[in-house]
């Protein structure tokens, strides 16, 4: 059995809170006050997630989102923050401490596609090479439509090949100037804005953006493990199966 504030302990040692960005909202979001033997992660706390920990009987949920964010105003019976109070579930938030963990969101995406020679890179980032060669633009986005299992992914041309690659998942078009700084030609995100987008173009790089959910999912089993090996017999760890992607393609 681990608490939640014992687990908070083990989930700062794979990503320290110093790596987080003062904005940030990560650590225990809700404390039920009960051990628990069962753990659930998810990218999102959601109403399906929590009725999956519940079914499952896990009383401690572990996201990436932090499912408290801004202010809270007012509590409504069908908010996350309700349903979590109200099965007595305890919820805990890793999240750009994460992105800039030496084994989080951003190394594990840099892995998933296979680049090579992966560091940090910028606050959050992390940056590789495709290979030995470039390769264009479009057989990169070919690539990263398989490794990443989306029906499509959306590229602006800075008009170079693909050598060295900044990878922010998750929202990190504003990471552009931070990819020029350190010399990569490509930067591969989850979203960006239209003019970032123009921006790109104009600076001579190329900005890809594969889907917020898409480039910071893959993360999620390599939590779960690491925290199984830290909390060994007191706790067994599961990947939720009923959190999805928010966006469909149509």
């Amino acid at each position: 059995m681990t608490t939640a504030g014992e687990l908070e302990n083990i989930l700062f040692e794979i990503a320290p809170p110093s790596l987080a960005e003062e904005w940030d909202n990560i650590g225990v979001m809700v404390d039920s006050g009960k051990a628990s033997d069962r753990i659930l992660f998810a990218l999102d706390c959601t109403k399906e997630v929590l009725e999956e920990a519940e079914k499952m009987g896990c009383g401690i949920v572990v996201t990436h989102h932090p499912f408290i964010f801004h202010p809270l105003k007012k509590i409504v019976s069908n908010s996350a923050v309700y349903l979590a109070i109200q099965k007595d579930i305890s919820v805990l938030s890793v999240h750009t401490n994460y992105d800039a963990a030496e084994n989080g969101v951003n190394r594990v995406l840099c892995e998933r596609i296979g680049l090579k020679d992966i560091y940090p890179c910028g606050n959050l980032g992390y940056s590789g090479y495709v290979g030995e060669n470039p390769v264009s633009l479009q057989a990169f986005c070919r690539s990263l439509k398989e490794s990443l299992n989306v029906g499509a992914v959306f590229a602006a041309d800075g008009g170079v090949p693909v050598n060295k690659v900044m990878v922010v998942g998750g929202s990190g078009g504003d990471f552009l100037q931070d990819a020029i700084r350190n010399g990569c030609d490509t930067l591969l995100t989850g979203e960006a804005a239209h003019h970032e987008g123009i921006e790109a173009i104009v600076q001579g790089i190329n900005l890809i953006y594969a889907g917020h959910y898409a480039t910071e999912n893959p993360s999620i089993p390599n939590l779960c493990m690491m925290v199984q090996e830290r909390v060994g017999g007191l706790a067994d760890c599961f990947v939720s199966v009923r959190n999805k992607d928010p966006f469909m393609q149509i």
